[in-house]
């Protein structure tokens, strides 16, 4: 996945990443046919948006972060694969290449990529002067492609009712702990987590209880 992103930056930075296809790009080892398909198809997800946009502005491999929205996120930040604005409708597009195999990745309630968004949108202000935002999640090696179109109001909303409360929860002297198979999968903290351990101990019991019961 992180080759596979390196090539499309690579090609999105050449001078006509539109017009022309994607190549190896001197990358070490080099790409198989398979990769090199995955990267020609995600290069044309992005041309269908380009071309639907009246006047885009593509920005490639931009940090993005939720510094100004309130001072609770100071740590939120984080790198937005590809960000187009259309100035004419003043329009927001952010897409996220997703080059693995394992499982789909879907744009709704996605906090990620509502993150990236929000990010992109900068501050309040500007956030609710856009006209829309959309969030594209593009994973062409499982041909799944996805889309959610939102109000600026929405990602607020999002921003003020969930984020920052958890936030602050997370920073406070007693947080809650919430741990389960979907949320502490890619925790870097998880093997040495108290509260993962004693919920996947109470759920071997649980399973062995149900075992001994049948």
């Amino acid at each position: 996945g992180t080759m596979l992103h390196l090539v499309m930056e690579r090609h999105l930075r050449g001078k006509d990443w539109l017009y022309e296809d994607i190549s190896g790009h001197s990358i070490d080892p080099p790409l198989n046919k398979e990769q090199v398909g995955a990267c020609q198809d995600a290069l044309e997800y992005l041309r269908g948006v380009c071309n639907k946009l009246h006047r885009p502005a593509l920005y490639i491999e931009r940090e993005v972060s939720l510094h100004a929205y309130h001072p609770s996120l100071f740590d939120c930040w984080g790198t937005c694969d590809i960000m187009l604005q259309d100035i004419e409708t003043n329009e927001i597009h952010v897409l996220d290449w997703k080059f693995g195999k394992g499982v789909p990745v879907y744009a709704e309630n996605n906090d990620q990529l509502y993150a990236y968004a929000a990010g992109a949108g900068r501050n309040q202000d500007y956030l609710l002067s856009l006209s829309k935002v959309h969030i594209h999640v593009v994973q062409p090696r499982l041909d799944t492609y996805d889309c959610v179109s939102l109000d600026p109001q929405d990602l607020l909303w999002w921003l003020n009712g969930r984020v920052i409360p958890a936030i602050q929860e997370a920073y406070s002297t007693e947080p809650t702990f919430h741990p389960g198979r979907v949320q502490c999968r890619w925790c870097p903290a998880k093997v040495r987590c108290r509260h993962r351990y004693e919920y996947n101990q109470h759920t071997a019991s649980e399973i062995f209880q149900a075992a001994l019961n049948l």
